[in-house]
C-alpha cells in the first residue's frame, strides 16, 4: 500500500496538469479527423531505416486505434469523415492499403508521398482536403518520426481564421524535441490518453469514451503487465519506443493508475 501511495504521489507530482481549452461542438458540426499511418497507427520504426523495411509489409497497428475510430464513427455518424495523409511513397500503397482493411480502418482518403523527399506533400493533400471538406473541427493524428506536429501547427494557423476548430495528436515514439511549442498539440503514448482527451473536448461522449476504455484497457494492461503483446496484430509499447521527454497532462484518473504509474517509470 505504501508502495501505491509513493507511487501515486510521484504521478500527481511529475505529470503536471495543463488546462486545455473545451470546444464549441453540436450536431450540425462537421469533423474531419486526418491521420498519420507510420508510427500512427502503424507500428513502423520510421526512423530506423533497416526496422522500417523489415516491418514493411507487417499489419501490427498501435493498439485501439482503428477502435478509437470507430468509436468516433459510432458517437458521430454522419458528421465524421476520416481521411490518411502518409509520407510512405505511392509505390507502395498496397502494403498500407493491406494495413488499412486487415485492421478494419475507418474508410477514407488516402494520400501517399509521390516520392520519399516530397517535403510539401502533407501541406498540399490537407490544404486539399479541408478546401473540398470544409469541416468546422478537425482532429489531427501524427506522430514525432518526422515533421507532423510542424504541419500541422502550420495548417492550423492557415485555417483558424476561416472559423475552423483544430485538436492536435502527437504519438511520441522518439527522444528528440518537437521544435513547436507543446501547448499547440497534445502528446500521448498509447490511445488511451487520446480518447480521454477527446472526452474532455466534447469530441467523443462519456458512453462511447466508456466502451473504448472497456474494450482497450484489459489489452494495454496485460501488456503492461507481461511485456507481451495482447495480439499478433497489435501492440501499445515497441520496442523502439523512446520517450524520456513525455509528461502526462490529463488529470489523474484512478482508473488509469497502471497505465500512468507504467508511463512514468517508461519515460523517466
Amino acid at each position: 500500500m505504501k508502495k501505491i501511495t509513493a507511487l501515486f504521489l510521484l504521478t500527481i507530482l511529475l505529470f503536471p496538469v495543463l488546462n486545455w481549452a473545451q470546444t464549441s461542438i453540436d450536431r450540425t458540426s462537421k469533423i474531419l479527423v486526418i491521420s498519420d499511418i507510420d508510427d500512427t497507427l502503424k507500428v513502423a520504426s520510421a526512423r530506423n531505416k533497416i526496422e522500417f523495411l523489415v516491418l514493411m509489409n507487417t499489419t501490427v497497428q498501435f493498439t485501439g486505434m482503428a477502435e478509437l475510430f470507430s468509436e468516433l464513427d459510432k458517437n458521430w455518424g454522419s458528421q465524421i469523415q476520416f481521411s490518411y495523409v502518409t509520407n510512405s511513397p505511392y509505390y507502395i500503397e498496397s502494403s498500407r492499403k493491406k494495413f488499412l482493411a486487415q485492421n478494419r480502418f475507418m474508410d477514407g482518403l488516402v494520400f501517399y508521398s509521390p516520392s520519399l523527399n516530397d517535403e510539401n506533400h502533407k501541406y498540399v493533400s490537407i490544404r486539399k482536403l479541408l478546401s473540398d471538406k470544409t469541416p468546422t473541427h478537425v482532429i489531427f493524428l501524427g506522430d514525432n518520426s518526422n515533421r507532423d506536429a510542424q504541419v500541422y501547427f502550420d495548417i492550423a494557423n492557415e485555417y483558424k481564421p476561416q472559423g475552423m476548430q483544430f485538436f492536435t495528436f502527437i504519438h511520441r515514439l522518439y527522444q528528440d524535441k518537437v521544435m513547436v511549442d507543446p501547448v499547440q498539440y497534445f502528446s500521448y503514448i498509447t490511445s488511451i490518453e487520446i480518447a480521454k482527451k477527446l472526452n474532455k473536448d466534447q469530441l467523443m461522449d462519456k458512453a462511447h469514451y466508456e466502451n473504448f476504455l472497456k474494450l482497450i484497457y484489459p489489452q494495454i494492461a496485460s501488456e503492461i503487465d507481461t511485456g507481451q503483446k495482447p495480439s499478433q496484430n497489435s501492440q501499445a509499447f515497441p520496442k523502439f519506443i523512446q520517450c524520456s521527454d513525455f509528461k502526462w497532462s490529463l488529470p489523474f484518473d484512478f482508473n488509469l493508475i497502471k497505465l500512468q504509474v507504467f508511463l512514468l517509470k517508461l519515460c523517466k
